[in-house]
């Protein structure tokens, strides 16, 4: 995933003020055609983007689709196969940010993946049946910061502008991610979407100060709650309903944390 890694830096540090500020990235999908996108983007960053466009057209089957975050220092890829009108679903890819994107694209079982979403979508409906009733047994954020204490004691003493928030998170092929953010609100709007990626929150830091863990267990059951009345699938994924019962370890909770601070 160099490629979209390294032209993500260059959005980062040429054309920030580009990106949405309604949403705080750039999303951009296999089947648009990125001109309403793109709009007011500087040139050589738009041709990049096309460019980039058309290699992977060609490395990737017709049947698939993709959608790529950028703007934001978490990019993102991630690949969806439909088929038909009734089955769709993210193929699971763990992407290295070192190689190539199309070095591994090139590497992929498409049968394999194809086979994996017609699986899963036979359970979409038992998913979201057990949602209803599923309950979140999550660790509570302060056994997640006693697992990455180190990194915790670092990130609270970072010096940083006064008025600016800042998440401290950990996603297992990405390792600890920090992700600014305008405001303490716009952190918790976007937990929403957050939590289902398995993505786990450490710690928060809000106009110089650490937000106590109690407060961001707060914060993340009320994201939960928005999530079961409105996204009973997604909610599934965050609480690790999804990932039992396709027998897969659900990274969020603390048993499949690894051990990462000892000083």
């Amino acid at each position: 995933m160099k490629e979209i890694i390294e032209l993500n830096n260059r959005i980062l540090m040429e054309a920030r003020e580009a990106v949405p500020k309604e949403f705080g990235f750039l999303m951009l999908m296999r089947n648009d055609d990125w001109s309403t996108e793109l709009a007011g983007w500087p040139t050589d960053i738009c041709t990049a983007l096309l460019e980039l466009k058309e290699k992977l057209h060609r490395a990737i089957p017709n049947d698939f689709s993709y959608s790529m975050v950028l703007g934001d220092y978490n990019p993102d890829f991630v690949l969806t196969y439909r088929d038909g009108s009734q089955t769709e679903g993210d193929c699971s890819v763990n992407w290295s940010t070192r190689r190539s994107i199309f070095h591994q694209l090139n590497e992929l079982n498409w049968d394999k993946h194809r086979g994996n979403v017609l699986e899963r979508g036979q359970i979409f409906d038992e998913v979201t049946k057990r949602a209803k009733t599923a309950k979140p047994n999550l660790p509570k954020t302060k056994a997640i910061q006693q697992r990455f204490a180190s990194e915790v004691k670092v990130f609270e003493n970072t010096k940083r502008e006064a008025n600016s928030t800042h998440l401290l998170l950990w996603h297992e092929p990405d390792g600890v991610v920090e992700i600014g953010f305008e405001n303490l609100k716009a952190l918790r709007d976007e937990l929403i979407h957050l939590l289902p990626t398995d993505r786990v929150v450490i710690a928060i830091v809000s106009d110089g100060k650490p937000v106590p863990p109690s407060f961001i267990d707060e914060f993340r059951s009320e994201a939960l709650k928005d999530l079961k009345a409105e996204m009973p699938i997604s909610y599934s994924k965050a609480i690790g309903l999804f990932h039992q019962m396709l027998g897969v370890p659900p990274p969020m909770f603390l048993e499949n944390i690894p051990e990462r601070s000892k000083k």
